[in-house]
Order: structure tokens, then C-alpha cells, then sequence
């Protein structure tokens, strides 16, 4: 499980190879997503718990970048925030 149900994030993954999948509360799978997707990004805009929890579907290599770095890039990047917003 790389983003427990319920979990608060401090971090965004970018999903460099392999798959991640997004389940619901009672388990159900909502979307796969693959490489070049960015899991927790919701965390940026919004500190609520995870409403699903992630889990990796096969072998998956990830980049995890704290929010803070984020952010800091986000703000002093104009060209770089109108590209990942």
C-alpha cells in the first residue's frame, strides 16, 4: 500500500514505471494509473485524508518529492506551475 486510506500525505510520487491502483473504502478498484502519473498531488491544494487508498499493482518505481519542495518550486516557477497545474 503506497497511500493508506485515511492517510494524511507530506509527499507526491511520481509513478516513473510500473502501476498503481485507487480503491475505494470497501476495496473496490477505481482507476489503475501508470507511468508519468502523479499520485498525492491532491495533497498540495487540499491536507484532507486520502479519501482511497493506493496500492501498487506490480513492481513500480517511483520519484517522492516532499510537499514543501513542491511548493517552493511551484512559487518560484511561474512557467513551471502552469505546466504541472
Amino acid at each position: 500500500v503506497l497511500v493508506p486510506l485515511g492517510a494524511r500525505l507530506d509527499s507526491v510520487w511520481f509513478v516513473l514505471d510500473g502501476a498503481v491502483v485507487d480503491h475505494t473504502a470497501d476495496g473496490a478498484a477505481l482507476a489503475q494509473m501508470g507511468s508519468g502519473e502523479i499520485v498525492g498531488e491532491m495533497s498540495l491544494v487540499d491536507p484532507a485524508p486520502a479519501a482511497v487508498s493506493v496500492r501498487v499493482a506490480n513492481d513500480a518505481t517511483f520519484l517522492r518529492i516532499p510537499n514543501e519542495k513542491v511548493r517552493a518550486k511551484l512559487a518560484s516557477d511561474p512557467p513551471f506551475a502552469a505546466r504541472f497545474y
